[in-house]
């Protein structure tokens, strides 16, 4: 079963339900919301202890138990224990994941950067500034000197990179909000 299927959704709401009822509480009940956070408390506890495990600083009778799997396991019920959080809330978060994402893969970082533009073909590039100011190669452009070329249209992305450092405002002063 892929995660964000239709029948992953239905799971979700099904337990959800189920959960519910077991706790002779409603789904829109605000209470019902901030158990399943404890839950989600108690699963990142768990899989602290695994870590803990996975990196060899349990006490040694501990230590001589651990497996592997309980770290995959314990990673999954946070996840799962967050969907089912999402669920409860009617967040759709397979979509806010994926905006995060792409928040995320935009943010300026000290030493390198990155930045989407687009060719005339229509693609998206995803380019990177590293440490020297210069645009990384990548698989998606050719560097012949101080061009950049997309490999399916030749569009040169150099001049997109100098429109983009000339709108970029330093690094310090784009720290404003993120979390």
């Amino acid at each position: 079963m892929q995660i964000g299927s239709e029948q992953f959704n239905e799971l979700l709401q099904f337990e959800v339900s189920r959960m519910a009822k077991s706790m002779k509480l409603t789904v829109d009940d605000p209470l019902f919301a901030f158990l399943r956070m404890a839950k989600i408390t108690e699963e990142v506890g768990e899989l602290s202890d695994c870590l803990q495990g996975e990196f060899g600083f349990l006490r040694p009778q501990k230590q001589e138990k651990y497996e592997h799997l309980e770290l995959e396991h314990e990673l999954a019920d946070v996840l799962i224990s967050t969907m089912l959080l999402a669920t409860i809330l009617d967040i759709d978060i397979q979509k806010v994941v994926n905006e995060k994402m792409q928040i995320i893969m935009n943010r300026p970082y000290a030493g390198s950067e990155k930045f989407l533009t687009s060719c005339e073909c229509g693609k998206v590039i995803e380019c990177e500034i590293g440490p020297n100011g210069g645009i990384i190669e990548n698989e998606d452009f050719n560097l012949w000197g101080p061009l950049a070329l997309c490999k399916e249209c030749d569009t040169e992305l150099s001049q997109k990179y100098n429109d983009h450092m000339a709108s970029t405002k330093p690094v310090e002063d784009t720290m404003e909000g993120w979390s």
